[in-house]
This record gives structure tokens, sequence and C-alpha cells, in this order.
């Protein structure tokens, strides 16, 4: 009686083993085709953004990035502009 019982606790844990392999698998590829996708579709450099202690948070300058396939500049200044302005930007 008690080897039948061991031998079902044995086997119990055994598939449980399985089971959670299978899902940790089936996770991992998803994680991974997930990010195979996103990457397609283009959301791969998000457009950086820094504290301000007016604001929040403002555009972080001088960066050239690509979303969803569209060309986003921002400029010295922190504005979403290609065109550089005069003078120098202001502190912070």
């Amino acid at each position: 009686m008690r080897d039948r019982a061991h031998r079902n606790t044995a086997v119990k844990k055994k598939r449980l083993f399985r089971c959670l392999i299978n899902a940790g698998g089936v996770a991992f590829i998803t994680i991974v085709l997930l990010e195979i996708l996103l990457r397609l579709l283009g959301l791969t450099h998000p457009v950086l953004y820094q504290p301000d202690p007016a604001a929040g948070y403002r555009l972080q300058p001088d960066q050239q990035v690509s979303h969803l396939g569209n060309a986003i500049t921002i400029n010295a200044w922190g504005l979403r502009d290609p065109r550089e302005f005069e003078g120098a930007p202001p502190p912070g």
C-alpha cells in the first residue's frame, strides 16, 4: 500500500515538473515572438525624456529616433523640430 502511494506521489511530481517545464518553454517562445513582432512594427527606440522641475518632464535634447517608421528629431532645445535655433538653450 505504501509503495503504491509513494509511486503515485512520484508520478504526480514528475507530471508537475513536466508541466512547469512546458509552461516555461511556452512563456519563453511567446516573449521571443512578441519581441520580434514589436521590432517589425517599429517599436525599437523610444523617445527619451528627462526630469524637469517646472513641467515634470521634457524631451531629452539632441535625439534622432524612428518610431513606427516615422523619423523624429529633437533639437538642442528639446523641441520636436529638426531646425536649430540661435543662441544656447536655457540650463536645465
